[in-house]
């Protein structure tokens, strides 16, 4: 007799397993195409926020500065994003980038500073921005102030706008925005 209860139990037990597998597949049918779309216009809305957050005129930074947003890589390397033409690659320490982003504070290179040995650049490193003569980056932080990513703005003409307090304040309102973006929308980090 209880051999033909456990059996009985354990029947149902597997009309319930397989019931429920069949009921994950429905819902995964009917919710998963909707996400994937949500998922993908939620990447969409990032990519044209941070296109239009990157141009000078809409931080108040002078139009002759270009704006990078540099995120790290899975091994730390600061990898360009959001951009139609990658450009360099940071690792900490190196360059203005990289030491914002180890400092966890503003860099201002301008200058000589900003084409030789000062922020670590290679002799390569050096040949290649030897046309830039300013370089202003801050990380982008998270609210417990923590480095998700570094905000970068380079110029071939130094006006002196990053020397100044209000240019500095720019840069970092902007950075504020970026994260907002990235931590909000993209949800590529947390608070």
């Amino acid at each position: 007799m209880r051999v033909l209860i456990v059996l009985g139990w354990f029947a149902s037990a597997v009309v319930v397993v397989v019931s429920t597998a069949r009921q994950s597949a429905q819902i995964d049918d009917l919710v998963g195409e909707p996400r994937s779309r949500r998922d993908e216009a939620r990447q969409t809305a990032v990519n044209r926020l941070l296109r239009t957050a990157l141009q000078p005129a809409s931080a108040g930074i002078p139009e002759h500065y270009e704006l990078r947003l540099f995120l790290p890589d899975d091994d730390g390397t600061l990898v360009p994003e959001y951009e139609r033409t990658p450009s360099v690659v940071w690792n900490p320490g190196r360059g203005a980038v990289g030491m914002a982003w180890t400092t966890n504070g503003m860099v201002v290179a301008e200058g000589d500073a900003v084409r030789d040995a000062t922020y670590n650049l290679t002799s390569e490193e050096q040949e290649r921005f030897s046309h830039l003569e300013v370089v202003a980056a801050n990380p982008v932080q998270n609210a417990r102030g923590r480095a998700i990513g570094v905000l970068a703005a380079s110029s071939k003409r130094d006006d002196g706008y990053f020397r100044r307090p209000a240019g500095q304040l720019d840069l970092v309102a902007l950075s504020e925005v970026v994260a907002r973006i990235l931590i909000d929308i993209a949800r590529v980090e947390r608070d």
